[in-house]
């Protein structure tokens, strides 16, 4: 049954994605492409956002969810436009616990979708492996902390979903069983959080940002 609802919730979303004005959005674009509805629209507002020499890790994050799963559709000369953005953009790291995650778990993914290459194809200069090692690193580490003690920026309605999504990536894509499950965990002790301070679609109780 919950795999039954998860594939309806999965099509409802794309749906309605797809059916959105094509514009320069990493969601709306994958979602067009997996439907196959308005795929010229759809790149050519990836052309744009492919372009642009600079970003962060909103950038990042949105980019490296992007790239998982449209991995079997995107066409061979948009692959390598992908690889190449992050051989060249410098995007900023950020210096917040939501940025970090967004950050580390970006190139965790990335690194896993794009390993074995040498520090000169990556824009940290830093090999697959070691940005792989180091983005692990810093996942447990923040995973355990979250456990131990909880987030730092606290029951935020307004970046409760700069967590949200950064894990669902995590706990969909990352290649360690493990870390996966991790990830799902702390969904969930994020998502039950939300729900009990809730009252009537309306945040309620003391929060941060």
């Amino acid at each position: 049954r919950a795999q039954a609802q998860s594939a309806a919730l999965r099509a409802d979303v794309l749906r309605r994605l797809s059916a959105e004005p094509a514009r320069n959005d990493f969601a709306v674009v994958a979602a067009k492409l997996i439907s196959h509805v308005d795929t010229v629209a759809a790149l050519r507002h990836l052309d744009t956002l492919l372009a642009r020499p600079y970003g962060d890790m909103f950038w990042m994050y949105e980019c490296a969810g992007f790239a998982r799963v449209t991995r079997d559709v995107l066409p061979e000369p948009y692959r390598t436009r992908l690889r190449t953005a992050w051989k060249i953009f410098t995007p900023y790291r950020g210096d917040t616990e939501n940025h970090f995650l967004m950050h580390y778990g970006s190139l965790l993914l990335m690194s896993e979708l794009w390993p074995g290459l040498p520090r000169e194809e990556w824009f940290m200069h830093r090999s697959s492996r070691e940005i792989h090692r180091e983005a692990n690193e810093y996942l447990r580490h923040w995973l355990r902390v979250v456990r131990e003690r909880g987030l730092s920026e606290w029951s935020s309605p307004r970046y409760g979903y700069y967590y949200i999504t950064p894990l669902i990536e995590l706990a969909t894509y990352a290649k360690s069983e493990t870390l996966r499950a991790e990830c799902r965990s702390a969904l969930e002790v994020l998502l039950a959080e939300q729900a009990v301070t809730y009252l009537r679609r309306s945040a309620t109780g003391a929060h941060s940002r």
